[in-house]
């Protein structure tokens, strides 16, 4: 899948990058020289590289690149002190405060932004919330997340397709309460929708260890929104810890129904990827009737046109209160950095100014799919996007990760504005299409169908000191994992959701629940504090 997100990129132009023809003074005859890490893959050249040479040239700079070999270099660079002046890859909030803050290894950048980086000035005036979320504890800016995009299909995960062909000859309509998806998912089970005569349908599927993938986590949307990272929400203001409310152990009740009846598939819980494949793509005939996947190629094969047809996006039905919920990322909520700069910097405000370059529509659609005008070029003029606007480019190709014919001109580490596919230039209105473009604007129509339900407020960005972290990481590992372990055994009987539902919540709540809880909302607090 990640092979195939690459493959879809595009830049949004007035919202996510914003491109300013800042480069170094043209007058300036001797380029500046930083070293600069880089965790680029040993497949993508670098010497004769036609991007880097590009930017080096565009920005009157030359870099002196040391390329990763693991895993390890990095933490080695850092705790050895024989670092660059550069580093081009990402770090996490922790990173940031053990860096930068504790250590001063990375310097701030935030006194220099208004003067030295104009793309991300203009980027952090437009989204203040964004802005809020990258100040470090100690009022500091250590460096800037890769910009994000602002619609993305990636935006929502636990989406589930259903076989509308199915419905159509059934005579039934997409369901849009519990209620109805549970006569749907009978009907599946008892009506011979493909028509072969034999009982071989399996109404809901999914599989584990994929991209959300669990249709129980999909089908508690209808009842409480749940994420599976962590089981928290924010609710009316307050932070909700979701796997011990009511309504979560109403959504097991709904859940457990379905897996008694054999409309909820057993195997769900234990097969991965490929073995949901070969439902999804059973020879002859449809066996699948509904399937969670973050999309919809996960189970299907694209080039199967007919078969590919029949699944379609089914939102989030209506539980018994009449809501529904989405697992919605906000793209405000980006954290970390994807650069920084070290006190050995000969220049602080300089490497600024050369980075914020890459904060830039042109640099960064380089930096993935090479230079303009062979895998990508503006888009004609008259041509809209998905979302009905003016089209910035069209995709001419696409770039297979380490394809030998593309090693030298691409450059991902100066990539620093994330995918924006919307605004691809609509060249086909047939969203069965398996390719590129069309395909990507079926996910995005499916996806806005689910926006309309994404929550007033989501989690924020939090920051917190090595020891807290390292406490919150064991205890999500400890918490997490249980809820997970349990949700499965009160489904398949197990566990009883009616005689062992106290013993669960008292288990978590041995398990340092209140800790674990008090982190988030001290993140929250905090954020909104800001």
């Amino acid at each position: 899948m990640k092979r195939f997100i690459s493959l879809l990129v595009v830049l949004t132009l007035a919202l996510t990058c914003v491109t300013l023809p800042v480069f170094a003074d043209e007058a300036q005859d001797e380029p500046d020289v930083f070293t600069a890490f880089i965790d680029e893959d040993a497949d993508v050249l670098i010497e004769g590289n036609k991007v880097v040479e590009w930017f080096e040239e565009k920005a009157n700079v030359k870099f002196d690149f040391i390329q990763s070999t693991g895993d390890e270099m990095l933490t080695l660079l850092l705790s050895t002190g024989d670092y660059p002046e550069l580093f081009l890859t990402s770090f996490s909030n922790n990173d940031i405060i053990n860096y930068g803050v504790s250590s001063g290894i990375f310097v701030p950048i935030d006194e220099y932004i208004d003067e030295h980086a104009p793309n991300i000035k203009a980027y952090l005036d437009q989204n203040e919330v964004f802005a809020r979320n990258i100040v470090a504890p100690d009022g500091h800016i250590y460096g800037v997340p890769q910009l994000p995009a602002l619609l993305s299909h990636g935006n929502v995960g636990s989406k589930m397709w259903i076989n509308t062909t199915w419905l159509e000859r059934l005579g039934l309509e997409m369901p849009q309460t519990t209620d109805e998806l549970y006569e749907v998912l009978v009907a599946f089970r008892d009506g011979d929708p493909n028509g072969n005569g034999i009982n071989d349908e399996i109404p809901l599927s999914g599989c584990i260890n994929t991209w959300d993938a669990e249709p129980e986590y999909a089908l508690m949307n209808s009842f409480i929104m749940t994420d599976k990272a962590n089981f928290v929400t924010i609710e009316d203001g307050a932070v909700k810890f979701v796997a011990t409310d009511d309504r979560y152990r109403e959504g097991l009740r709904y859940i457990k129904k379905l897996y008694d009846e054999n409309l909820l598939d057993p195997a769900c819980f234990t097969q991965d990827l490929n073995q949901l494949i070969q439902l999804g793509q059973n020879p002859d005939i449809e066996i699948l009737g509904c399937y969670a996947c973050g999309h919809v190629g996960m189970a299907l094969n694209l080039e199967d046109r007919e078969r590919s047809e029949m699944y379609n996006a089914l939102v989030t039905p209506a539980g018994p209160d009449g809501e529904r919920y989405i697992k919605y990322y906000d793209p405000n909520n980006a954290s970390g950095t994807a650069f920084a700069i070290t006190d050995v910097c000969h220049d602080v405000a300089r490497a600024l100014e050369v980075i914020d370059l890459m904060y830039t529509e042109e640099v960064s659609i380089c930096g993935e799919f090479g230079l303009k005008g062979e895998l990508w070029d503006d888009a004609p003029e008259g041509m809209i996007d998905f979302l009905g606007n003016p089209a910035l480019y069209t995709v001419t190709g696409t770039r297979v990760e380490q394809h030998t014919e593309m090693r030298d001109n691409y450059f991902g580490a100066f990539r620093k504005c994330d995918t924006q596919r919307t605004k691809y230039a609509v060249v086909s209105e047939d969203i069965y299409s398996s390719d590129t473009q069309p395909y990507e604007l079926r996910l995005t129509r499916a996806t806005q169908e689910y926006l309309q339900y994404k929550p007033d407020e989501t989690m924020p960005v939090i920051w917190a000191d090595e020891e807290a972290a390292a406490l919150q990481s064991q205890l999500s590992v400890t918490i997490v994992d249980y809820v997970k372990q349990a949700t499965t055994r009160f489904i398949t009987g197990d566990m009883s959701i009616d005689n062992d539902w106290d013993a669960y919540v008292d288990a978590l709540n041995g398990m340092n629940l209140a800790q674990y809880v008090k982190y988030y909302e001290d993140g929250y607090a905090a954020a909104k504090a800001k």
